[in-house]
């Protein structure tokens, strides 16, 4: 069974339809279908909410291990306090894998996490600007999960299947495209507040 039946069956056995489980965890229906339909993979971030959210195994969500059931601990990601609770969930995370590390691991956990803080609370930006930028940063960032994610699930994919492969290569071309969309969206909004014509 694939990661997306499971996820499928997590809907399943909380008796809820494909619009009620993707308000809950915050996406399109249409992203659901895909997933459910294994034209799309779950993120990673998705995982981990589900697994939140709903007390599901991590283990038995990702690799068919153990219990389908961990714990119960809920949070929604459609009120302010949901979100908060999902970045306080989302926090804890980072904070156990940078115990875990040492050296180059470290080094680049915090440097990556400190660049992401950092374009995060860009100042300078009206409102409107603001949110478009934010828009654009989750966005690629949303495509690198995705890509990074669907090539760790390569490894249930045999080598002779061409087809997944090749399905895998032009979506990550896609996503590199997308990535350059957001890019040039996000530096857009600071040129457009300060008035320098420049098309990107």
């Amino acid at each position: 069974m694939s990661v997306n039946s499971r996820f499928k069956e997590v809907r399943k056995i909380l008796k809820q339809t494909q619009k009620q489980y993707a308000e809950e965890l915050g996406i399109s229906q249409a992203h659901l279908s895909n997933i459910e339909n294994e034209r799309d993979n779950p993120s990673l971030s998705l995982v981990k909410l589900v697994c939140v959210k709903f007390g599901v195994s991590e283990e038995w969500l990702t690799e068919e291990k153990g219990e389908i059931f961990s714990k119960d601990n809920g949070f929604d990601t459609v009120t302010d306090e949901g979100l908060r609770a999902k970045y306080h969930t989302m926090k804890d995370f980072l904070e156990k894998q940078i115990a875990e590390q040492t050296g180059e691991n470290l080094k680049n956990i915090v440097q990556a996490y400190s660049h992401f803080v950092s374009l995060v609370t860009m100042p300078g930006l009206d409102e409107e600007n603001q949110k478009n930028y934010l828009e654009a940063l989750c966005g690629i960032n949303n495509v690198l999960e995705q890509i990074a994610y669907n090539s760790y699930m390569l490894k249930s994919v045999s080598d002779s299947n061409y087809k997944a492969l090749l399905q895998h290569k032009t979506n990550v071309d896609a996503g590199i495209s997308k990535i350059d969309e957001d890019i040039k969206k996000a530096l857009s909004c600071y040129l457009a507040q300060y008035g320098k014509d420049m098309t990107l």
